[in-house]
């Protein structure tokens, strides 16, 4: 599932990432080309080990939880808020 995010030109290496979401809450990331210093602008992708995912009860707002690899005491949450979803695709605008 592609999860696309409204995001500042200084994210653009996010643009090409793609989530898949598991049924039984948890993700795995593929960073995409858009990575590490070899041309790519986000030499820290990978730093950041995906968790688990989950919807409020309205399915209007994503959480997503991942860990940073060097310090698994660091829980990283990111929060969207949805502005269009079907089963291949979501829409959204950062949350904060």
């Amino acid at each position: 599932m592609k999860l696309t995010q409204n995001l500042s030109k200084s994210w653009t290496a996010k643009k090409d990432n793609v989530y898949s979401f598991n049924a039984d809450g948890t993700y795995t990331l593929d960073y995409g080309a858009l990575t590490g210093s070899g041309g790519g602008t986000c030499d820290f992708d990978g730093f950041r080990a995906p968790t688990t995912w989950s919807l409020n009860a309205e399915e209007t707002t994503l959480t997503i939880m991942a860990v940073n690899v060097f310090d698994p005491t660091d829980i990283q949450t990111e929060v969207y808020n949805i502005t269009d979803a079907n089963t291949t695709s979501i829409k959204s605008n950062p949350n904060g």
